[in-house]
């Protein structure tokens, strides 16, 4: 069996599932069985062995095979996914990465793992706050302005326990470190749409263009424009027989456009066009048991819109991606 050569790396609720399953759609792409292995930089690389990973492939002649894990862009494993992934793939090897306005993406987040990964928090703006800051800590105890080392959790640990021994606290380190207790999964909602800095972790192991960074929004406005990039990228001739996605793959956004839309001949139905390469958003998200949407306290958007613009101006000089919040 052949290795994969190419990987969806992200992002969390950034339409990778629709990505793997139009990528399934194609006759010369050999996905894997299963969407997300998630084998590099995780646990299951030592309960999933090799050879039951590349079982999860096809064996196809001049194919593209790859998988689909969000994850691995963004977690705190990321930088030791992109090693082992660059050590068994090779640095050719194409990588996809799909982003999405960060408060948006976070609110997303929020709604579908509030019960598993976000108990503490008592709605989205809560849970929003302790991320924010968690990096805020981080970036005062480097000095005050952002730090790459920030990125991860490693990393923020390692800056509360440098502040605690310079301020003389180092052996009483519980208050010090108690927002970055294994248990308090907030932080993913603001980790994952730090675009840019993954986007550094995982050139530094691939070759230059290796990775392509799309919208969100692009593939739900325009399925087959993205597509026919993403084919491009992986090598693969254009593919005509696409079979558009149902609503229940998109985001509440698309879906209600979907509803509410009469589109061009041509246009695939449930996608709305949008700004290239820009996407808005209200001052409120969706937040899970709430059907007429959870409010973001204004001082809070604030924070949010001040934290994340570098961020996507970095992405933006890095990719031409524009996102605003």
């Amino acid at each position: 069996r052949c290795r994969p050569n190419f990987l969806v790396i992200g992002v969390t609720k950034a339409g990778t599932t629709a990505l793997y399953r139009y990528l399934r759609q194609h006759p010369r792409v050999g996905a894997s069985a299963v969407k997300e292995p998630a084998y590099f930089g995780s646990s299951n690389a030592t309960t999933l062995s090799l050879r039951a990973y590349l079982a999860l492939f096809p064996a196809c002649e001049a194919c593209a095979r790859g998988e689909a894990t969000p994850s691995y862009a963004w977690r705190n494993s990321a930088p030791a996914a992109a090693l082992a992934a660059s050590q068994l793939l090779g640095r050719a090897a194409r990588l996809l990465m799909l982003v999405r306005e960060p408060v948006e993406r976070a609110a997303s987040h929020y709604s579908y793992f509030r019960r598993r990964r976000f108990g503490a928090a008592r709605n989205l703006s809560s849970a929003l706050t302790a991320a924010l800051d968690e990096f805020s800590l981080c970036a005062a105890q480097l000095g005050g302005l952002w730090d790459r080392r920030c990125t991860y959790r490693p990393g923020r640990r390692a800056a509360a326990l440098e502040a605690a021994a310079r301020t003389g606290t180092g052996t009483v380190v519980l208050p010090t470190l108690r927002h970055l207790a294994r248990g308090r999964k907030e932080y993913e909602l603001v980790q994952a749409g730090l675009y840019a800095e993954h986007l550094i972790t995982w050139r530094r192991r691939f070759d230059a263009g290796s990775l392509l960074v799309l919208e969100a929004s692009g593939l739900w406005s325009d399925p087959l424009a993205s597509l026919r990039r993403v084919e491009a990228h992986l090598g693969l001739p254009a593919f005509e027989g696409y079979a558009l996605l149902r609503a229940h793959t998109l985001p509440a956004e698309a879906r209600e456009a979907q509803a509410a839309a009469r589109l061009p001949r041509g246009r695939p139905a449930g996608f709305v066009p949008v700004a290239p390469g820009v996407v808005r958003r209200q001052a409120w998200v969706k937040a899970s048991g709430s059907a007429e949407g959870e409010p973001l306290e204004t001082l809070l958007l604030g924070r949010l819109r001040s934290f994340f613009q570098p961020h996507n101006a970095r992405l933006a000089a890095m990719t031409g991606v524009r996102l605003v919040t």
